[in-house]
């Protein structure tokens, strides 16, 4: 299924009536990134999913924004559980 066309259809409107940036949340796959990139009207933002691109590639394909949403601070508590239960070890 091609889900660039389905992620512009809600988007372009959205162009119309004056937004600064949209953001197709679920859109991460490099083609798919960049095609919607440049058949966008408008700033796209993206939430940095592990699968996704690095920034610099992000930053190649066109994207002007990313977002990690409560990625980085379920990382950041994942990695402070790690380091209480090495204090009881």
């Amino acid at each position: 299924m091609d889900v660039v066309p389905e992620a512009l259809r809600p988007a372009n409107p959205c162009f119309e009536a004056g937004v600064d940036c949209v953001y197709p949340i679920a859109l991460w796959e490099t083609d798919a990134l960049r095609r919607f990139c440049s058949e966008a009207r408008s700033p796209i933002n993206v939430l940095r999913l592990p699968p996704a691109p690095s920034l610099a590639e992000l930053a190649a394909l066109g994207v002007a924004r990313v977002s990690w949403g409560a990625l980085l601070h379920h990382d950041a508590m994942g990695r402070f559980a790690d380091e209480l239960a090495s204090l009881q070890e």
